[in-house]
């Protein structure tokens, strides 16, 4: 099959052009230009073209999506759909990278998870791929549901609920009712993976047997879990992980710096084991993984005589996935004992921001920290209610951002960066 591609500046070899309408653009209008950049054919719901390769539709989207589930339909390959307000994407690029260690998997290596980016992940997956690991984004109610009609997963998993994009809901409970939604579209026979420490749980099982699914289950705490965290020692230069895989233990080599996400280990064993006999499954499995850049990836910073670490978690920021990097942070211990927090906008919480970045102060005031600078005017609000001798600034604008990494901040630094996207950090920080 021809690769699908939707961006006429970025045409691949060999590929259909469809033109969609975006928020900003309207692909339908540069369906020649995708030809001219070697598109073997494009589909527009323009009339004006003449030209044997431009072919009329008069909803390409609705094409598009229908050869996305054709194209499902076709593959030979077990489909793992991935959702949660924090974590899906770690989730999902761990998971493929040990699956494909066993079998060959194909994994979207970008946060392709909206209307988009799912259609066009199934359609890049190769044909002969055995695992095919998908991420499911939503920010209203229906779009788990949509999005995973399309992809009709053998197997689901829902990371945690939080209050991500919670303006366009009422209440956590509306949130977990649309995130559940995955549940409705997994295939006859299938698996639904549940993270027993999420408060969720149990409505997520019962829903799950409700709809004769498997179900199994994972927690870092609850030891009567299908899979569950034992301990954790040092060994060598790495950390070693017991791990409780349904009676039997097993124990995992972990780098320094995945040793902190323990809920994206298990989650991602949680698949595994429902795939390949335990046995099968070695010590150095997580071994060579690289955090997925801006979630937690390492930037080692140098300017003149200036050296900064800095831990880049700015590709997006809610309630759960702060809280989550700020326990990462307080377990790295800097040899120089200088660490330093600068938190933007955690954004799409609607009537909530205040009171949330009110609470996350929280969570910064129990981390060793020497300074938390702060921009965004929510928060502010998160900065008002810090400890006096952590406060550092409030900065107004990208300047103060580059003079704080550039001057402000001793040699030797270890920095965290959290934000959501839309603040501009990642760009900065980029």
């Amino acid at each position: 099959m021809s690769s699908i591609s939707i961006n006429s500046k970025n045409i691949k070899s060999n590929s259909i052009f469809i033109g969609i309408k975006g928020k900003k653009y309207d692909g339908n209008k540069f369906a020649e230009e995708a030809i001219n950049n070697g598109a073997i054919l494009a589909i527009t719901n323009k009339k004006k073209y003449r030209n044997s390769k431009i072919i009329f539709n008069k909803d390409p989207f609705k094409f598009f999506n229908k050869i996305s589930t054709n194209y499902r339909k076709a593959l030979n390959a077990n489909t793992i759909a991935i959702t949660g307000s924090a974590g899906k994407t770690s989730v999902k690029e761990l998971a493929g990278f040990c699956l494909n260690k066993l079998e060959k998997t194909y994994y979207s290596k970008r946060s392709l998870n909206n209307k988009f980016g799912v259609p066009l992940s199934i359609n890049d997956a190769p044909q002969i791929s055995k695992f095919l690991v998908l991420e499911v984004g939503m920010d209203k109610k229906g779009e788990i549901n949509y999005l995973t009609k399309l992809i009709r997963p053998n197997l689901g998993l829902i990371t945690n609920i939080s209050y991500a994009h919670i303006k366009n809901f009422k209440s956590l409970n509306q949130i977990a009712k649309a995130k559940s939604e995955i549940i409705n579209n997994i295939i006859y026979n299938g698996t639904m993976i549940v993270n027993m420490d999420d408060k969720y749980y149990k409505y997520f099982i019962d829903k799950s047997k409700k709809r004769g699914l498997k179900y199994f289950t994972f927690s870092k705490n609850k030891h009567n879990a299908d899979i569950s965290f034992l301990n954790q020692s040092k060994y060598k230069n790495m950390n070693l992980f017991k791990i409780n895989i349904k009676g039997i233990i097993k124990s995992f080599l972990i780098p320094n710096e995945l040793s902190s996400y323990k809920e994206n280990i298990l989650a991602c064993l949680s698949i595994m084991v429902n795939y390949f006999d335990v046995k099968k499954l070695k010590k150095n499995l997580f071994l060579d993984f690289c955090i997925p850049k801006s979630r937690g990836s390492l930037i080692n910073y140098k300017k003149n005589s200036k050296k900064l670490t800095i831990i880049d978690e700015s590709y997006n920021s809610n309630p759960l996935s702060l809280k989550f990097a700020l326990k990462r942070f307080n377990s790295i211990s800097a040899e120089t004992s200088k660490k330093f927090l600068l938190i933007g906008n955690m954004l799409e919480l609607g009537k909530h921001s205040k009171k949330l970045h009110i609470k996350i102060a929280k969570y910064i005031n129990e981390v060793k920290v020497n300074k938390t600078y702060v921009f965004g005017n929510y928060a502010k609000h998160t900065f008002n209610k810090l400890k006096p001798q952590i406060k550092g600034k409030i900065l107004k604008n990208h300047m103060d951002i580059y003079k704080l990494i550039n001057k402000d901040l001793p040699n030797n630094s270890v920095l965290m960066v959290k934000g959501s996207n839309s603040t501009g950090l990642n760009k900065i920080i980029q």
